[in-house]
């Protein structure tokens, strides 16, 4: 149960410092779209609204981690399945706080759609990185 709890963590954190990092460049331009010669509201601008970012983030990935270490408890065994319906696990309860049921079931196959387009991806990554076969 503490390893779960560590990973769980672990997965948070790191979503936060994503989040922070890839929201950082895009507040900071996007302020600077809307006024170019304020480099201090830039900032400001990535002070502000960084953190938020990361912390949506650090939420969706802890969400997707707790849901998959579920499934992998209830179904005894960790497969592709189980990261595929996290990140729809993940996404779904991320919106159905804010949002209708209608719209957060498009958010669910969304996150369904993407939980599945890493994973084969990282399927075909692992497939092509394999030492080919040797015929002697």
């Amino acid at each position: 149960m503490e390893e779960c709890l560590d990973v769980v963590v672990n997965s948070a954190g790191a979503g936060f410092m994503m989040g922070v990092i890839a929201g950082s460049p895009y507040h900071f331009f996007k302020s600077l779209c809307i006024s170019p010669t304020h480099m201090a509201t830039a900032c400001n601008a990535v002070r502000l609204n960084a953190p938020r970012v990361g912390g949506k983030v650090a939420a969706w990935c802890a969400l997707c981690k707790v849901s998959k270490n579920a499934l992998v408890s209830v179904r005894q065994k960790d497969d592709a399945w189980n990261r595929i319906f996290s990140g729809a696990i993940g996404t779904g309860l991320l919106s159905v706080c804010r949002r209708s049921l209608r719209a957060s079931a498009c958010f669910t196959m969304c996150g369904a759609l993407f939980g599945t387009v890493v994973e084969v991806s990282s399927i075909m990554l692992d497939k092509s990185s394999a030492p080919a076969p040797r015929f002697d």
